[in-house]
């Protein structure tokens, strides 16, 4: 993993909890479309009597395939999401108290290297050898994981 990389998993850090509940509710929404369509489909809604109803059958099924499809592609979203959130959640915890503080500064309240050293109450120069040490074990273990 490059330190490239790494910034912009950092960066995508806080967002990730609220990309994952957009996900989940239109996965709700979706759940409850393929269950409206198969509650018709069980009514006999889509049961193929006539040439048009034969299209509707179809269309119906149609429509639960890109439904299921959808939800397959969002739960692989969610998963990958929940994955990187883990080995980030683990990555910081291995940082020391310093290297916490900067790192979270940095790329969860994007503050700019000249706000970060007055927050911390640490030199600019030892601001950015503790950044760069921090950085060194995040991308050891976001490789690894």
């Amino acid at each position: 993993m490059t330190e490239k990389e790494t910034k912009v998993i950092l960066m995508q850090y806080p967002e990730m909890a609220s990309q994952i509940s957009k996900m989940e509710a239109e996965m709700k929404t979706i759940g409850e479309a393929v269950d409206s369509i198969r509650h018709m489909q069980e009514m006999g809604l889509g049961a193929a009597r006539s040439k048009e109803s034969s299209e509707t059958c179809r269309k119906m099924q149609d429509m639960l395939w890109e439904y299921e499809s959808r939800f397959k592609v969002l739960l692989e979203r969610i998963e990958k999401i929940y994955k990187r959130q883990n080995v980030l959640t683990d990555g910081l915890a291995v940082l020391t108290a310093d290297e916490q503080a900067i790192i979270k500064k940095r790329y969860f309240e994007k503050l700019k290297w000249d706000f970060i050293p007055l927050k911390v109450h640490i030199s600019r120069r030892q601001c950015f050898r503790i950044h760069d040490c921090a950085m060194e074990k995040l991308m050891r273990m976001i490789g690894e994981g």
